[in-house]
């Protein structure tokens, strides 16, 4: 299960939108599932978890606002995260495999969360090298 890895990532606020690509979450052994709820006939999987810590890297380009700093960049991040709320919902299909079977596959897939605390990395983000990590 660790590292989970994941294509893209949009993550979107008020004030920052982040794309990552080449994602790789790390450190998920902490996960409980604390509820989920499956409908047969729209195929929609609802879990709700909490993670305790994880670590989240990947290829970024990320535009908004931190605080009273404007950001625009690429680069890498890191993300630390610990204890986090987090509420899924997974629209699923059938995929029928060669030998037969029928196995469910994500169509779409959205999130909520709360993150009770975050640590930011960012590398190689910036023009200028002084503001680089």
């Amino acid at each position: 299960l660790t590292p989970f890895r994941i294509d893209e990532l949009e993550i979107k606020t008020s004030d920052l939108f982040i794309k990552m690509n080449d994602v790789k979450i790390h450190d998920l052994n902490s996960t409980q599932l604390t509820s989920y709820k499956y409908d047969f006939d729209k195929m929609l999987l609802r879990v709700t978890m909490n993670i305790a810590k994880m670590v989240v890297d990947g290829d970024c380009e990320l535009k908004g606002r931190i605080s009273i700093l404007n950001i625009e960049g690429k680069g890498q991040i890191l993300l630390k995260l610990n204890g986090v709320d987090m509420q899924t919902e997974m629209y699923l299909y059938l995929k029928k495999m060669k030998n037969g079977l029928e196995y469910a596959r994500i169509r779409n897939m959205t999130a909520s969360y709360t993150v009770h605390k975050l640590q930011t990395t960012l590398i190689n983000m910036f023009p200028n090298p002084q503001l680089n990590t």
